[in-house]
Parts: C-alpha cells; sequence; structure tokens
C-alpha cells in the first residue's frame, strides 16, 4: 500500500545528513512518496525501513519479461494512466502468431521473413519482438522446434498443459516464456508448468469477479509472473476491459489487477482490423500484443507508434549529431541545367 510522505519520514534515520542528496529526510520523504525517488538512495535506512519501503514503492503494475537467448521482451512496471502526467516506461511486446496445424516450412519461412525485418527509426532499430506459437491440432513440439531453427526471440506457448509441456522441452533451460492461457479448468495444470519452468502465466476470464478469483488461485499455487488475458476480443469490450484492469491497479491499488495484459487482435483474422485493435491495445494498456499476419506496412505503423507513446514527453526523439555519410552525386539528365536556369529567369520575371 502506497505510504504519505509524513509515514516515510518516520522511517527515515532522520538525521538531515544529505547523503540522498536532499538536503532534508523530509525532502526525501516527499520525493520517494511522489515515486521520484528510490529508497536505496539513503544509505542509512534499516533493514526493516528498507524492505516497508521497497514493498510500498513497488509498482502497482508488475513487471514481467520473456527472455531468451540474449533477447527479452517485458511489459508492465507501469505508475499512470495517461503519459503526461509521467511517463510510460514499457513499451508493449508486439509478437507474430504461428499454428502447430502449417507445416514445419511454412513455419520456418514466416518466422524467418519477420526475424528479418528491420528499420532505423531516428537511431532505434524496430523489430518484432518475439513469437507465439499456438496448438491448433498438429505437432506442438515440431512446431516449437521450427520457430526456434528461424528465431531465438523470446516465446508464448498457447494451449493445454499436455501440448506446452512438449513444447517446454524445446526450449533451454536459461529462457523465460510465458504459458497461455490458464482457466477456471486448466489452473492447477498450469501454474504447476509455470512454476516448474519458471514461466509467466497467462490467465484468461470473461468478468472481473472470475479474472480475479484465478489470479489469486494461481499466486496462491505459487506463480510469480501473472499476465492478464481478458475475453474481450472486439475494440469496445477490449478498451472497457483494458481500463477498468489499469484503473483498478493505479487508482484503487488493487492487487489482483497489478500485472500487465495480454490482448490478441489476431483472433479477428481480417488483417486491417487486426492493425486496428493492435494500435488501439497499444494505446489502451496492452502489454503484449498477439498478431497472426506479418506485413511490413502494417508493422512499421504500429512500431512508431509505440516509440511515440512510449517516448518519455520532456525528453522527445532526438538524433545525435555525427559524421554526414559519403554520397555520390545524383547524376543530372541531359538540359537539367538549362531547364534550371529558364526556371530561375521565369520567377525573376514573375517579381518584376
Amino acid at each position: 500500500m502506497a505510504l504519505t510522505g509524513i509515514q516515510i519520514y518516520k522511517l527515515l534515520p532522520q538525521t538531515n545528513c544529505k547523503d540522498c542528496g536532499y538536503p532534508t529526510c523530509l525532502a526525501f520523504a516527499m520525493k520517494l512518496a511522489a515515486k521520484q525517488e528510490e529508497p536505496e538512495k539513503c544509505p542509512h535506512l534499516s533493514d526493516e525501513a528498507k524492505d516497508t519501503l521497497m514493498a510500498a514503492a513497488r509498482p502497482p503494475v508488475q513487471l514481467v519479461a520473456l527472455k531468451s537467448d540474449g533477447y527479452q521482451a517485458q511489459a508492465g512496471g507501469e505508475t499512470v494512466m495517461h503519459r503526461h502526467e509521467k511517463r510510460f516506461f514499457n513499451k508493449p511486446g508486439l509478437l507474430l502468431r504461428v499454428y502447430d496445424s502449417e507445416p514445419a516450412d511454412a513455419i520456418k519461412a514466416k518466422v524467418a521473413e519477420a526475424e528479418a525485418f528491420v528499420v532505423d527509426y531516428v537511431g532505434m532499430d524496430l523489430v518484432v519482438d518475439g513469437f507465439v506459437v499456438q496448438a491448433d491440432g498438429g505437432d506442438f513440439a515440431a512446431a516449437v522446434s521450427a520457430v526456434r531453427a528461424s528465431s531465438k526471440r523470446p516465446l508464448v506457448l498457447a494451449g493445454a498443459p499436455e501440448a506446452l509441456k512438449a513444447g517446454l522441452a524445446q526450449l533451454g533451460e536459461d529462457e523465460t516464456p510465458m504459458l497461455c492461457c490458464a482457466n477456471a479448468d486448466n489452473w492447477e495444470a498450469m501454474a504447476a508448468l509455470a512454476k516448474a519452468h519458471h514461466a509467466a502465466l497467462a490467465v484468461e476470464a470473461g468478468t472481473v469477479d472470475d479474472m480475479v478469483a484465478l489470479v489469486q488461485k494461481v499466486e496462491g499455487a505459487g506463480v510469480e509472473s501473472v499476465v492478464l488475458a481478458p475475453k474481450q476480443r472486439t475494440m469496445h469490450g477490449m478498451v472497457i476491459a483494458n481500463t477498468v484492469i489499469r484503473r483498478m491497479a493505479l487508482k484503487k491499488n488493487f492487487r489482483p489487477f497489478g500485472y500487465p495484459i495480454l490482448s490478441f487482435p489476431g483472433d479477428v483474422g481480417d488483417p486491417d482490423r487486426e492493425a486496428a485493435l493492435a494500435a488501439t491495445a497499444i494505446a489502451k494498456y496492452g502489454g503484449f500484443i498477439v498478431l497472426d499476419h506479418f506485413d511490413p506496412a502494417a508493422w512499421y505503423p504500429l512500431l512508431v507508434m509505440r516509440e511515440n507513446l512510449y517516448t518519455d514527453p520532456q525528453k522527445p526523439i532526438q538524433v545525435t549529431a555525427g559524421p554526414v555519410r559519403d554520397q555520390q552525386p545524383r547524376p543530372r539528365r541531359p538540359g537539367a541545367d538549362d531547364d534550371q536556369l529558364q526556371h530561375h529567369v521565369l520567377r525573376r520575371r514573375q517579381r518584376g
């Protein structure tokens, strides 16, 4: 629970030693209450006070990171509803989904195309953040292996517990995938898998009460990294569900909703509607966003939009000055000089 400045001040040494960089302990306490500083900046805190302050300083939305072979996609850690209040911190991961019912060669080709997509945007590389392997009646383990043959980026494994066991066997021990999705029927088996493999677990529910009950069950089973997957798929339903979850986490400090949100624009089937839903999910609190179609013309504006929303509004995107690259002079067509001269003369006459 959030502490006031006075409550925090009572936990500090109250010596005004200035070792934290502030003139008084009260000034430092006010900065901690506003979440503009970290407790570690005070070197004289007791262990008990430090534990209390660290628990109070936990972000209302927990950070969840998917990792594999040097790559990482993370979401959460947010503290505000609107970026102008402070800023958004962790960009949502855009994930491309493949199905185990597709041939292995088709999966490899689709993943390889997405893996090769890199665009330099004002000094930042825009890339696909990871992939989702969806169980669809095929060979799930072979599908996971096919994805891994073309990419080492983080994975989300989606399906029944038995299929996920086969898929997890294809991953390295140092990987942190996400398992999707626990529901009222399979949550015990899914929670056991997530705990055994140190994986994040997405929980899916259609109502607030069902989501709260399910989150509390998987937390009680020892799952530490949880992702919320509302069942709503329409634009209106997604916006309402995502906004309620974020508002409850930030404004009411409601812990069962203090996790990133998993959205599925790819479920609509139509590429155009999928792109519109993905853009809405980026703007409205999506943490991990799953798409079924890969088209650079659609992904590029989504990634640019994401960069703009998650840029600190007080520190606009800038390009670092550097030497101009050597460029060959452009060839001029015959008569170009004469055309330029005639244009110049005409402009002079028009001016009188």
